[in-house]
């Protein structure tokens, strides 16, 4: 199961609320509210997101380095 696109929707919704809620054309008073509400839903998981793609990201350079017999050796000696 590829979670890729949904988490791509999760950080553009991201994204456009919190530029609507900067630029200030939430409209009027219950708007921004919902919206306020969304940005707070939203940013717990978009943290979560762009933690988990780090991490992954730096697995994945972890792994090559591995596979560098000389990068290999170094870090065995550490």
């Amino acid at each position: 199961m590829n979670l890729e696109p949904r988490f791509d929707k999760v950080l553009a919704r991201y994204d456009e609320v919190r530029d609507l809620l900067a630029s200030g054309e939430g409209g009027d008073a219950q708007t921004f509210a919902r919206l306020s509400k969304e940005f707070s839903e939203l940013e717990p998981v978009a943290e979560a997101v762009r933690a988990f793609r780090k991490a992954r990201a730096e697995m994945e350079d972890s792994r090559a380095l591995m596979a560098d017999p000389d990068m290999r050796d170094l870090a065995e000696e550490d």
